[in-house]
């Protein structure tokens, strides 16, 4: 199976979830600050932009369904829209990662390889924690989603605004 299949299937797979959401219908219920406004896990900003266009919008995207999940978890009929969020967390992840390496080998990323490691590491750790997370158990849906989200910010930080500067050094923006 090619990459192009695995991604119909992943897209195919996040539509049929989307569908099922529609027809049960949800309502979150959003955690405010107090004065009725919702607050996000983790908010984007400047500084977590590595410069290079395609990446640092799937980064956003990633940003957004973490705070997704995290949002959904105190609404109505949370574990039905927890349970297609998560899934489309790892559409997400591996979607952004496969872009990211697939920029890496073009444009010859001296560290792939290692970059690619981390990728990996953590697609196995969102899968096995998905395959044991009950989707009645919140507390351990809000700790993936703060994993996530400290995940995501490190990784960030610490290797994609690297390979930014390096894409950017290449021309790449």
């Amino acid at each position: 199976m090619g990459n192009k299949d695995i991604e119909k299937s992943i897209y195919k797979f996040d539509d049929d979830l989307n569908d099922l959401v529609n027809k049960v219908g949800h309502t979150p219920a959003l955690r405010t600050s107090g004065d009725g406004n919702s607050v996000p896990l983790i908010e984007w900003t400047d500084e977590f932009d590595i410069n290079v266009r395609e990446l640092d919008g799937q980064n956003r995207a990633l940003v957004k369904k973490i705070n997704e999940l995290f949002f959904c978890l105190r609404g109505y009929s949370y574990q039905i829209r927890a349970y297609a969020v998560l899934n489309e967390l790892k559409a997400f992840i591996a979607t952004n990662f496969l872009n990211e390496e697939i920029i890496m080998e073009k444009y010859e990323y001296h560290i792939y390889k290692s970059h690619k490691k981390e990728h990996n590491k953590l697609s196995k750790e969102v899968n096995k924690i998905v395959k044991r997370c009950r989707l009645d158990d919140v507390e351990t849906l809000e700790k993936m989603a703060i994993f996530l989200k400290d995940w995501l910010i490190k990784h960030i930080m610490d290797e994609d605004k690297e390979m930014g500067n390096y894409l950017n050094s290449r021309g790449l923006t």
